[in-house]
């Protein structure tokens, strides 16, 4: 079969594109042995992935809706074998150019899906759900669940296991803990269907979602290859994954940095800009008694560290040296990466930062603090004072709605290059795929699960995932008494599309697991202005819009590197190398910043840096982003 690297050379490619999904029930399923039980354990997997929105125009009349050997006549090489196309076949001929056309129902005969994933402690039926009943009305299908018990990972060895021993499947699986070497492995065996032919006959609605986010230019094209790069064997350039996409362009960028502006009125100080100003107004905080109580027990920085939601010290180092953490800080300039965790301007954040614990300045706990634990600093007792001068924090989350302590913060602008000429940037994080979801082998008309996963990309089964059952949960604007009000009154700050029917705490009202194309900037919430004085969502509101303010003014820089993609050879050495590099380059910023190794040392940094080689650092990592960039700016992505 074509290679990756046949797959990335690839320049024509018809602009149409892929499918994602998921769905869930829960029943009497037995599959290979006795059905697990539901068991979820406390700390499963029960995080919401971000999003807030979906996607817009449903299939019917667009003109992505053609007929597939029309489509695909005049095009040299196609053999028109859609089950065993590669990822070049995939990338060559385009996507979703579909036999079917978006038509309900995907089946009239009652044909059945049985759907596998770990269940969330919020359901407590998943058969009788509202989500999955609607399903079921729309695509005509019959859905039935298979639930996993245990830890994700414990869930992956089972579905290992099942797959090795030859053991009947379910037919759709979503798991976290399934890794992407197994993924390759049980695709070129048979166990995971390939879906790069799929991807081009059967996903309307993932395409047009996909047009609708990104044209028909670069960003499209982009992600593709990351779809491609995250979801194929590097051996068969077989497609083993469905993604989901998080369209993030709008979003509030992950690392919010939110500053006490009553105490900085009353120090008669300014948000800081740089690393000066902000060394001058943590000694303030901490020296001046801003909370007024007469006790020294403000902490004036804080935040958990390599988090992506409250990255505190990614917002220090990013002064001296943009650091994406998703990449492991990988960079490009003039055309060569480089990875800024080795560079001299990430020694020095990591020496201010160390500066900044010496003298009380930074919350010494910052590696090991918890959610809980920030969480309980920025929302004081009633009757206590607050004692946070700056924090990385999201307001949705860190912060209980009940609590006027927020209503006395603002974000903090990006801090200004610190003089190396690498800091200073916007912190935008890129777009993100997740690849949880599989066809199986067991799944004796693939054609009829990818439908399903793609229908699941409409925009009213996004909203259905994302916030539950229409007309208990939520309702479409028309729908409700503020018809006609919508413009600029959504949640981001753009036009309110759906408004929240005050039931979010409802549960067994979804399945609390989202498989779909998020488009952040679509399907916004309303807000009613007459709460705006109280209310923690407008507060939330006015926060993201003002931050994304600040990133952009600090701008991005002209170069960047944002995903790989891999040969076979490159996939090998990275896959065997990639976990003890960052795991290790995380663990030596800790122990920098903490003392337990001395940043101003030249010995401890050269010994940090000869440890990254023994690590293969240029091999695993800058080696293959180097070949992977060069690829895909040759492709016309960058």
């Amino acid at each position: 079969m074509k290679k990756i690297m046949a797959m990335l050379l690839a320049v024509v490619m018809l602009l149409c594109l892929v499918a994602c999904g998921g769905t869930t029930s829960s029943g009497d399923t037995t599959l290979g042995g006795d059905t697990p039980t539901l068991t979820p354990d406390s700390a499963g997997d029960t995080t919401e992935e971000p999003g807030d929105t979906t996607v817009t125009q449903d299939p019917e009349g667009s003109d992505i809706i053609m007929d597939l050997e029309a489509s695909f006549e005049d095009i040299s090489g196609w053999d028109g074998n859609y089950e065993e196309a590669t990822a070049n076949d995939l990338r060559t001929y385009g996507l979703g150019s579909s036999r079917w056309d978006g038509s309900l129902p995907i089946v009239t005969d009652g044909y059945k899906l049985v759907f596998g994933m770990r269940p969330d402690y919020r359901v407590s039926d998943l058969n009788d759900n509202p989500l999955t009943k609607w399903l079921e009305e729309q695509t005509g299908i019959d859905l039935e669940m298979y639930t996993f018990a245990g830890t994700a990972s414990d869930a992956a060895t089972q579905v290992n296991l099942m797959m090795t021993g030859g053991e009947k499947l379910p037919d759709i699986i979503r798991l976290t803990g399934f890794s992407e070497s197994l993924k390759s492995e049980h695709v070129r065996e048979g166990n995971i269907v390939n879906l790069a032919g799929y991807m081009m006959t059967d996903a309307p609605y993932f395409t047009q979602a996909m047009k609708t986010s990104y044209g028909e230019g670069k960003e499209y094209r982009k992600m593709i290859e990351y779809y491609i790069g995250r979801s194929s064997d590097p051996e068969s350039g077989y497609i083993y994954n469905f993604p989901q996409i998080y369209d993030q362009t709008t979003l509030a960028v992950n690392t919010q940095v939110m500053i006490n502006v009553d105490w900085l009125g009353k120090l008669n100080l300014q948000k800081p800009t740089n690393i000066n100003e902000l060394y001058d107004v943590l000694v303030a905080f901490r020296d001046k008694d801003p909370n007024g109580n007469g006790i020294k027990d403000e902490i004036p920085l804080v935040g958990t560290a390599r988090a992506l939601y409250r990255g505190i010290d990614l917002w220090l180092i990013n002064a001296f040296v943009q650091y994406n953490q998703t990449i492991g800080g990988l960079q490009v300039k003039d055309g060569k990466v480089f990875c800024a965790g080795t560079t001299d301007a990430y020694r020095e954040a990591l020496k201010f930062m160390k500066k900044l614990m010496d003298e009380g300045l930074l919350y010494q706990g910052i590696f090991t603090l918890g959610h809980t634990e920030l969480k309980s600093l920025l929302n004081p007792a009633p009757g206590k004072p607050q004692v946070v001068g700056i924090a990385a924090s999201w307001i949705s989350s860190d912060w209980l709605s009940n609590n006027d302590a927020i209503f006395s913060y603002e974000p903090t602008p990006a801090l200004a290059d610190a003089g190396f000429g690498m800091g200073g940037y916007g912190m935008f994080d890129p777009d993100t795929q997740y690849n949880y979801v599989m066809v199986t082998s067991s799944c004796e008309r693939p054609e009829v699960a990818v439908r399903l996963l793609d229908f699941m990309t409409s925009k009213e089964a996004f909203l259905r995932q994302r916030w539950g059952e229409k007309g208990v949960q939520w309702d479409y604007i028309e729908n409700t008494q503020y018809a006609g009000k919508g413009e600029g009154m959504g949640h981001m700050g753009g036009d309110a599309h759906i408004v929240l029917l005050g039931d979010s705490a409802a549960t067994n009202c979804r399945w609390f697991h989202q498989m779909t194309f998020n488009a952040q900037d679509v399907w916004q919430y309303y807000l009613d202005p007459a709460e705006a004085e109280t209310s923690i969502l407008m507060k939330n509101r006015l926060c993201m819009q003002q931050n994304i303010q600040y990133q952009e003014a600090a701008g991005m820089p002209e170069e960047s590197f944002e995903f790989w993609t891999f040969t076979e050879d490159e996939w090998e050495i990275y896959s065997e190398n990639d976990t003890a590099i960052y795991g290790y380059i995380n663990r030596a910023r800790a122990e920098f910043c903490t003392g337990i190794r001395n940043p101003e040392s030249d010995t401890d940094w050269q010994i940090y840096l000869e440890d990254l080689a023994t690590l293969k650092l240029q091999e695993c990592w800058l080696d293959t982003a180097q070949a992977s960039y060069d690829r895909q700016k040759a492709a016309g992505i960058y």
